[in-house]
């Protein structure tokens, strides 16, 4: 999936991915009590995503679904933004967090035991 997708469609996307199929109104509800949006906003971006091919519209109801999985979105939204800011290199990324002190000591241990577990993999 090579789908870009924006701050507020990514908004749109996690109430999918949190409530499975729903109704547009529905959608819009939860848009207005969560982020404060009009429902015309809300079904802007739907709209928007429908055209982009990241989310299904099924009539009548106007129903709509995330087709795309939450996991497999982030990474392609994290793998562009390493691209994009930092050349494609996930080292300098994760060296940016590293040096600029905004990474905790159990998000480094965390790190530690992604390598070594990934290391693991890579030797079978």
């Amino acid at each position: 999936m090579k789908i870009k997708l924006s701050d507020a469609e990514i908004k749109i996307m996690e109430i999918l991915w949190r409530v499975g199929e729903e109704r547009a109104t529905c959608i819009a509800d939860i848009a207005r009590s969560e982020i404060g949006w009009e429902k015309n906003t809300t079904y802007t971006f739907l709209h928007r995503l429908i055209k982009k091919g990241a989310v299904k519209r099924r009539d009548p109801g106007f129903f709509c679904s995330a087709i795309y999985k939450k996991d497999e979105t982030l990474q392609n939204q994290a793998l562009e933004v390493v691209e994009k800011l930092y050349n494609g290199s996930i080292g300098l990324f994760v060296q940016s967090f590293l040096d600029g002190g905004t990474i905790t000591s159990s998000e480094k241990e965390q790190l530690r035991k992604l390598i070594d577990r990934y290391n693991r993999k890579e030797s079978k």
